[in-house]
């Protein structure tokens, strides 16, 4: 019986990063690949409600203001913010 840990851990890798939503590095290495599963998971805003408080004096400009709306909706609704995320 073989086993080939590497390709298995590069296998998962790609598999997870795919799931998350994410592309694969350019780097091959099942280390790599590793470190990039690890980076998004660290990374990652787990989708909870959330209660936001703005600032008393914060003014959003008009022509962002229905992104904005959106924004805070989703946050308090508690849906996943990846895709906010740079």
């Amino acid at each position: 019986m073989n086993f080939d840990f590497e390709k298995d851990i590069l296998d998962w890798s790609n598999g997870t990063i795919s799931r998350l939503g994410y592309e694969h590095s350019e780097r091959r290495e099942a280390s790599s690949r590793l470190a990039q599963v690890f980076g998004i998971l660290r990374n990652r805003i787990p989708p909870t409600p959330r209660e936001v408080k703005i600032a008393k004096h914060f003014s959003c400009p008009q022509n962002h203001l229905e992104g904005y709306r959106q924004v805070i909706s989703e946050i308090k609704s508690g849906r996943d913010l990846g895709a906010y995320q740079a």
